[in-house]
């Protein structure tokens, strides 16, 4: 018997209806482990309250029904007689998790004694089965708490079973198939645990890594939205943030693409609720505005989440970031004859970040392009010295004055031509 490491209480639900002439008994009992197999079995040797629950649904066998409980998993029982032996199956895909276990009961009157077999379970195994245990059960006269308890451990064996079948698919490839059997599982355990939020977090899970594996990022972005409020656990929420993140980052890059950029950027400033810090969404909402010509936004974007963060690491990447989008807006101010507001810009982008040489070079080209030589000659020299331990920023320096002076060269042969 498979045992909850978390004890649950009985809920209302909806129920799944019985059919008209359906005869329902429900034992109520107690459940003593004797011994126990598997590598998850510390401190289980207990006494479980426990539920048997008899119908006359079963198709091939006279006796069919549910064992369970508020601790312990529950199980299909089928046989051809009460006091004979009967099978369980647990609800799993797996045959070797689900089969193998038995149980046997003595009736004397209303009561039944009876001992249940596990199939055994090595130590290595992280789960813990009931190798043996003795069951003591009296016959409850309650008939609508027997229809109630036969509808919630079918629906309850369902649900775990229809997780499992999808678990089994996600095992060699994530697909469709799992999806829409996760989905079910969850319609399913919705009913069981409406007013047990954390009974929900393993479907809830499961449903939201299929999502991820399949790359469906608007369906996990409405799960996250109907349910985030709902989960108090921080393990989970954290899962879910997480995927939030990427599933937003992804959905706002896809729109980028399209050039759909006031969507692009409503999802990561989605993303940047979740987690300011996050880099991957800092980053695309800098592309975003810049890609959109707005590189002032973007600036005051950077600047407002740098004050944001403690790490001295991600405020010098930041502002790198800075730097890079004062390049980027100065180079469209050069492209549009404004070298003034150029030169301008391209000088903040070095202050922000004095350790990329290729601002440099660039401000000594544009220097250039104006007719200011010697400023030029004079940014590189200073450059070359500054990046004297840098070998590669050292070399496109040498190579770039180089360059530049041949360039001057050649000018001054055509300005003394009067050309």
């Amino acid at each position: 018997m498979r045992i909850f490491l978390k004890t649950i209480l009985i809920c209302s639900l909806c129920l799944i209806p019985l059919s008209v002439s359906a005869e329902v008994r429900l034992f109520k009992g107690s459940l003593e482990v004797v011994k126990t197999s598997g590598g998850a079995c510390s401190d289980q040797k207990n006494v479980y309250e426990i539920f048997l629950i008899i119908g006359d649904d079963g198709v091939d066998t006279p006796f069919f029904g549910y064992l369970g409980g508020n601790t312990v998993t529950v199980a299909q029982l089928k046989g051809s007689a009460l006091d004979g032996t009967l099978t369980l199956r647990y609800p799993y895909s797996d045959p070797e998790r689900a089969e193998g276990n038995t149980i046997k009961f003595e009736i004397k009157g209303p009561v039944l004694n009876g001992e249940l077999r596990d199939r055994h379970l090595e130590a290595t195994v992280k789960e813990c089965n009931f190798d043996l245990a003795r069951i003591k059960l009296v016959q409850s006269e309650d008939n609508f708490a027997a229809t109630e308890i036969y509808q919630r451990l079918s629906l309850e064996y369902e649900a775990q079973l229809t997780r499992s079948k999808a678990m089994a698919i996600t095992r060699t490839a994530a697909t469709p198939e799992a999806v829409r059997l996760f989905e079910k599982a969850l319609e399913l355990a919705d009913k069981l645990y409406s007013s047990q939020p954390a009974r929900l977090y393993p479907y809830l899970t499961s449903l939201a890594n299929a999502y991820m594996r399949t790359g469906q990022h608007q369906e996990f972005i409405n799960l996250y939205k109907a349910r985030i409020n709902s989960i108090n656990d921080e393990a989970v929420r954290n899962i879910f943030d997480h995927y939030q993140i990427r599933s937003l980052n992804q959905t706002g890059r896809a729109a980028l693409g399209r050039g759909e950029y006031q969507a692009a950027l409503d999802n990561f400033s989605q993303a940047l609720q979740i987690d300011y810090k996050n880099k991957d969404s800092i980053a695309a909402t800098m592309s975003a505005l810049v890609r959109s010509g707005r590189h002032d936004e973007a600036i005051t974007f950077l600047e407002k989440t740098e004050l944001r963060l403690d790490s001295e690491p991600d405020r010098k990447d930041v502002r790198e970031a800075i730097a890079l989008v004062q390049y980027q807006k100065a180079k469209k101010e050069e492209k549009d004859g404004l070298a003034l507001d150029a030169l301008r810009d391209l000088r903040k982008a070095i202050s922000l970040d004095p350790g990329t040489s290729y601002y440099l070079i660039a401000l000594a080209r544009w220097l250039h392009k104006t007719g200011q030589y010697s400023e030029a000659d004079t940014v590189l020299k200073r450059g070359i010295e500054l990046f004297k331990d840098d070998e590669p920023s050292s070399k496109d320096l040498i190579e770039a004055r180089e360059k530049l002076r041949l360039t001057e060269i050649i000018l001054a042969k055509i300005r003394r031509a009067g050309f």
